[in-house]
């Protein structure tokens, strides 16, 4: 039996077997991948499109013919005929720079993966997953040779040592791994991190590699030993990405400080500190002669830097969402450019004009689900109707997700936060927070500002609002969960100053004790340290301990 289906990309109808409801495939007409989802009545083909009570009645949704999800990392092949991506969608996929085709696509890991590499030679490709594993995977045939266990957490990075004989993998549960690619064997395991490794850069001389995490070090190994040759500090935050130029003599790094610095490998003394994001800088890369630099933010910019002048040549506002990863061609300008929408755009950084986009969703508005929070690629006729998220099922009216007004009012609140007007960035987070809800800066943000007030009532001995806005701030902590991976560290230290401000509240004898309580064990579940504990040992059962310190 036949079922005729609505495409929302073209407006056109199609006829497939009713045995394809609920799977993928795509428009014979314009191409567009749609999930079929619902059966429609008779329409002739070419005619006008319908109202889109497809998508209103839960029937099909358009999907990106590239990743149906952020781009966690992007890079080019050593001739610069491939580019290879790596995505939320748990694939690993390569495009052809030239025509901006796909080539290949590799269903990498069970869940994201966050991290992939090429070969020396080109032949072969090293990629991680949040799933704990590394996989090497040969290019010719799509094969994966060996799976590499051991890590405890996702891994985050991952690199080939220059000859090919081993791989080096990162992880959140900060260790460094180096495996021998013949037997799958973990040779050395490298703890010097204290907190979660986030990025890796390899010298392409095959002298050292560095490192860098959440404990804002920068450190430095001997590849032909593998043991730890110095460290570098200068980042006021985490350091969550690593680039190195062709010869290995520049590093660039990039910080949940929401600055990027370019560093002397030689001298291991900072070049220049790149200025001028409003927000963590996820993503980094520098030019084959070190002459220009990349950084990706948080803040929905692209920003290319004359990386002698130190100063920002280029900034390139993304429509659909955050940078998420950045790679330079080996030989020339050309700069690839991962978002979280999805789409990889290709750009000469000389001129920063976009040359081509791979992916991506066209002619499309994307559309949150205030539920689940994911975003899905619809028509604009479909702004206003009522439908069901394909992603969690839940009902409700779509409204187009506007990403300039959410950075404009997030600019907003953080200039009244700069200017120490705590409340009116309260307002201003939370606005940006209704225009896009996976805006974790925002809502990270927006628990510090009810934090930093209730700490100032609490002062004032003013212990009912104080515990107001501390239920405001839990609210916040719930509705963003989960934390993504880059935000898990600023969340962490928010829940234990709410666990510490709950318990200096309770240990004053507050009546209001209870939900104070709630709050210290639920900010205890964000992050379990002795520290916490201790605090809120104090408040036993929701009683206060008499001659408690």
């Amino acid at each position: 039996m036949a079922i005729e289906v609505v495409c929302l990309g073209c407006g056109k109808t199609f006829k497939v077997s009713d045995a394809a409801a609920g799977k993928k495939g795509a428009c014979p007409h314009c191409g567009t991948f749609v999930v079929i989802a619902h059966e429609h009545s008779e329409t002739a083909a070419g005619s006008d499109p319908p109202p889109p009570t497809a998508w209103k009645e839960g029937g099909v949704f358009p999907v990106s013919l590239g990743h149906n999800g952020p781009v966690h990392c992007v890079l080019f092949s050593r001739g610069g005929r491939l580019v290879l991506s790596a995505g939320e969608d748990s694939t690993l996929r390569l495009w052809q720079v030239d025509s901006g085709r796909p080539e290949m696509s590799l269903e990498a890991h069970e869940s994201p993966v966050l991290c992939a590499t090429f070969s020396g030679e080109g032949s072969y490709i090293l990629s991680g997953g949040q799933d704990s594993n590394v996989r090497l995977w040969k290019i010719s045939n799509g094969k994966c040779i060996h799976t590499f266990k051991g890590h405890t957490g996702p891994v985050t990075a991952v690199a080939f040592s220059p000859l090919g004989r081993y791989g080096i993998s990162a992880s959140m549960d900060k260790t460094i791994r180096i495996w021998d690619l013949a037997d799958g064997k973990a040779v050395r395991i490298l703890k010097k991190h204290k907190s979660a490794v986030t990025s890796l850069a390899c010298d392409p001389q095959g002298e050292l590699f560095f490192s860098a995490g959440y404990d804002h070090v920068l450190r430095i190994w001997k590849m032909n030993k593998w043991k730890s040759a110095g460290k570098i500090k200068g980042h006021g935050g985490a350091v969550l990405a690593l680039g190195i130029n062709a010869d290995g003599g520049y590093l660039i790094s990039g910080s949940a400080d929401r600055t990027a610095a370019v560093w002397d490998v030689l001298k291991r003394a900072p070049v220049r500190i790149l200025k001028g994001h409003l927000a963590p800088v996820h993503a980094v890369a520098l030019s084959f002669d070190a002459a220009l630099g990349a950084t990706g933010g948080s803040d929905w910019t692209l920003r290319i830097w004359d990386v002698d002048a130190g100063k920002c040549r280029f900034t390139i506002e993304t429509d659909q969402e955050p940078v998420t990863s950045l790679g330079f061609d080996h030989a020339s300008p050309l700069l690839a450019a991962g978002e979280a929408s999805g789409r990889i755009g290709l750009y000469d950084a000389r001129t920063g004009r976009l040359v081509r986009a791979f992916g991506g969703a066209e002619g499309t508005v994307s559309v949150l689900c205030p539920s689940c929070r994911r975003k899905m690629p619809l028509p604009p006729a479909v702004v206003g109707h009522k439908g069901l998220c394909p992603f969690c099922g839940q009902a409700f009216t779509a409204t187009a997700w506007l990403p300039k007004e959410a950075s404009k009012a997030f600019e907003r609140a953080m200039e009244a936060m700069r200017d120490g007007l705590f409340r009116r960035a309260i307002s201003g987070f939370e606005e940006a927070i209704s225009l896009q809800g996976d805006n974790h800066d925002a809502w990270i943000q927006a628990i510090s500002c009810r934090l930093r007030v209730a700490a100032d009532l609490e002062k004032s001995d003013d212990y009912p609002e104080a515990i107001d806005n501390l239920q405001a701030a839990l609210a916040l902590f719930e509705k963003a969960r989960p934390w993504p991976m880059a935000s898990t560290t600023e969340a962490n230290k928010l829940a234990y100053d709410a666990a510490f401000l709950a318990a200096r509240i309770c240990r004053f004898g507050l009546s209001d004790h209870v939900r104070a309580r709630r709050f210290g064990d639920i900010a205890r579940n964000f992050i379990s340290t002795t520290e916490v504990q201790d605090l809120l040992a104090h408040i036993p059962n929701g009683i206060p301990r008499a001659g408690s310190p």
